[in-house]
């Protein structure tokens, strides 16, 4: 769900233009720095890496760290922006975002390896 959110959002015409102008500025606008400070990291990464810290602790994730494996799962849904909107790669590879996020889940949540190579 979280990743559809947020492909839904980032995955407009609208963010694919302004996108690379945030990341342009950033370092020259304080008020952005202190809004992914205050407001993106602890809403979102912060609250995702809880939840990954309680499938760590249930052991039904291997011992990583939430934060930065949170960090992991964002930083893969927003490559994967960029790369579409921002570069163009979906006038060549059109894509919708349920396969996107489905993709993206099961990379992240079980790897590349097929379940028998993992056994």
């Amino acid at each position: 769900r979280i990743g559809r959110e947020f492909l839904g959002i980032f995955m407009t015409p609208e963010v694919g233009k302004v996108m690379p102008l945030i990341i342009g500025e950033y370092n020259h606008l304080p008020a952005l720095q202190e809004l992914y400070r205050n407001e993106v990291l602890p809403k979102l990464n912060f609250q995702l890496a809880s939840l990954i810290e309680l499938g760590v602790a249930t052991g039904y994730f291997r011992p990583l760290d939430p934060v930065i494996a949170s960090r992991c799962l964002m930083g893969m849904f927003f490559a994967f922006v960029m790369t579409q909107e921002v570069f163009g790669a979906k006038q060549v590879t059109p894509m919708n975002i349920d396969d996107i996020a489905d993709t993206v889940v099961s990379i992240y949540f079980r790897g590349v390896l097929n379940d028998r190579e993992t056994q």
